[in-house]
Parts: C-alpha cells; structure tokens; sequence
C-alpha cells in the first residue's frame, strides 16, 4: 500500500447487525484462528475491545516496525511450528497482537506491545494480507476516540523507540460503531 499525504479515511457507522462478532473470536485469516480468551498470548488487553482498545488490520512488516525488537525468543519457533501444524484446524488460536497507544503524541505514540513473536511467526510463514492487531488506547475510551485521532494514526506513529513510522499504519480499523476504510 503506498501513501499519499491526501489520503484520508471513510468512515462508516455500523448498525448493530454490521457490527463484527467481538472480540474478534472465530475470526479466521487464511490458516489463522483468532480467539482473545483462550488463544496463545490472551490476555486482559486483548479482551476490552470496544471499551479501552479497538482492532485495526495492519501486515506484520508494519507492526514489527512500531514494537521494540526485543530478543529472540524460544516461542518463535513454538509459534511457527503450532500455526504450521493445525493450519486450518481450530487447534492452535492466536490472541491478535496489541500496540498500547498514546493519542496525546503526535504522531501518536506506541507505548508498549505484546505479540512481536507472533508477527515473526505469521510472517516467517509467508501469511499474507493485514493481521487484526488490538489498538489499546490507554484512558481512552475507544468509542470516543475522535475520527481525527484514528485518521492521524493512519497517517504515521512514533514507534515504541521513538523512531517516525510514516504510514498507512493500517488498512482498515474498526472502533466501536465506526468502520474506517481508504
């Protein structure tokens, strides 16, 4: 996806039946099973979706670029080969990654993360497409994030070493009621 410095996002309102089954259990992604309560890397975080966190669907290239790298762990390899075992069965769940957000900065500022492994992994195996990536934003509520805040995090993020990551940091972005899409 290129960037042009006029892109700018729609947004859409969801009615209720539009509105994706949250959080984000069941929702598949090529040989990728997504469940935030009993997937590898569940957590508290991934499971407030709609109140402090919302899901946008960015590629592994783009969240590793905002996460610290950290060191090689023993649970790349575990991750890698789990996902490459039960591919399409609902065997090994995956909770989304998540980014801790600071809307305050700008660009917004990622704060801390959780699921750098799992993008290894995803990316190691050559899954394509944007992965749901929890957007957690602090004591915000994500329903009440403003359209320009989301629109600014697409735009570009100051990543958790404090390196500018022009964007589009996502593709798409669902928070609360809201759909945003180029």
């Amino acid at each position: 996806m290129s960037h042009k410095p006029d892109q700018k996002l729609t947004e859409t309102f969801l009615d209720a039946g539009q509105a994706p089954h949250f959080p984000l259990d069941g929702y598949r992604h090529g040989p990728l099973l997504f469940d935030q309560y009993d997937g590898v890397g569940a957590s508290a975080v991934n499971q407030s979706i709609g109140y402090k966190a919302f899901v946008a669907f960015m590629a592994p290239e783009m969240f590793l670029a905002l996460a610290a790298p950290g060191l090689v762990h023993d649970s790349r390899a575990y991750l890698t080969e789990g996902i490459r075992r039960y591919e399409g069965t609902d065997k090994f769940p995956l909770a989304s990654p998540y980014l801790m957000v600071n809307f305050d900065h700008d660009p917004p500022k990622i704060i801390a993360h959780e699921g750098r492994n799992r993008m290894h992994a995803i990316r190691a195996l050559g899954i394509e497409g944007d992965i749901p990536v929890v957007i957690y934003t602090g004591d915000k509520s994500a329903d009440r994030l403003p359209s320009a805040d989301v629109q600014r995090f697409f735009n570009a993020a100051s990543s958790e070493e404090g390196q500018y990551i022009r964007g589009p940091v996502f593709s798409r972005a669902i928070v609360g009621n809201r759909a945003f899409t180029l």
